[in-house]
């Protein structure tokens, strides 16, 4: 933070997120049967962030990738990853930023709330039955950014981290560039958000 001051962000540790299920589907991805299902996980101050689960059809237990955005990670985790990681025996989840899309609570770019989400996400997705505990995540931009806000919360089952695209500084790069707010990319997100 400028000036030197730190968040003060709630631990997600010892809180066990809890997923309710609103549908699901099956399907094939380049020719691999697959189990499609959608739903909203409650996080530790109630709110609950849409996401969706796209897992190979079978009797598991698959490796996880998680990508985690504000564009529509929750509704339809991106299908060119889809087609390149289901086949290879891994599941694939998609969360949906607080405040963005079918999400809850309120959206503020890059806050800190967005790693507590996406470590409570990751545990979640270490405790289903179809994975084996070790998650990934994967991304570029947005995706990328989040990744390490959720790196930084140390989530125990978090495996590897793959950001793309992202900032050395995304307060001072992205949202305050030079110390000015950048209120056109604030007033992109807010419209997109």
């Amino acid at each position: 933070l400028p000036g030197g001051g730190t968040y003060d962000l709630p631990d997600p540790r010892g809180h066990e997120a809890t997923a309710r299920f609103v549908g699901s589907t099956t399907g094939t991805v380049e020719g691999v049967p697959v189990v499609r299902e959608w739903g909203y996980l409650t996080v530790r101050d109630g709110v609950e962030l849409a996401f969706e689960v796209i897992r190979p059809d079978d009797e598991g237990p698959h490796p996880t990738l998680l990508t985690y955005d504000g564009y529509y990670a929750g509704g339809d985790p991106d299908p060119g990853y889809a087609r390149r990681y289901l086949p290879r025996g891994y599941a694939l989840a998609g969360l949906q930023v607080r405040g963005t899309g079918c999400s809850g609570g309120e959206f503020d770019f890059f806050q800190p709330a967005e790693g507590t989400d996406g470590h409570e996400m990751v545990e979640w997705l270490a405790r289903q039955d179809w994975s084996t505990g070790r998650i990934g995540l994967v991304g570029k931009s947005y995706p990328g950014i989040t990744q390490l806000f959720t790196a930084n919360s140390q989530p125990p089952s978090l495996a590897a981290i793959a950001p793309g695209h992202v900032f050395a500084d995304v307060y001072r790069d992205v949202a305050y560039p030079g110390g000015i707010y950048n209120h056109s990319f604030a007033a992109l997100w807010s419209y997109v958000a």
